[in-house]
């Protein structure tokens, strides 16, 4: 009778130890599966950061080179300027006629 239980509770123990290394690998296998999609969302979120950042410095940088532009271009930046305000004038023409010519100011001395 004590062989037979020993038997027994050696293969019940022998599952047992086998269930348990199931359910180890099991929960790493979890983990390692849970830390990776971490590890992708912080990437992610990190390529979001570092793709911002280079966009930003490529706009400052744009943007300093147009100023550079503009300031040794004096001719060209002359042409804009008159581009500009010629294209402000008609558009107050074209909207109100009698409010862009009320704005025309007189000669002091009359016609």
């Amino acid at each position: 009778l004590g062989r037979k239980a020993a038997r027994r509770w050696a293969i019940k123990r022998a599952e047992l130890e086998a269930i348990n290394a199931l359910m180890t690998t099991s929960a790493i296998t979890i983990e390692r599966v849970y830390r990776g999609y971490l590890g992708r969302i912080s990437a992610s979120v990190a390529r979001m950061e570092m793709a911002e950042f280079i966009s930003m410095i490529r706009m400052e940088e744009a943007t300093e080179d147009e100023k550079e532009y503009w300031r040794t271009h004096t001719y060209a930046r002359l042409k804009r300027d008159a581009r500009i305000l010629a294209k402000s004038a008609i558009a107050k023409l074209r909207t109100s006629p009698l409010e862009a010519t009320a704005e025309i100011e007189m000669p002091k001395g009359g016609i």
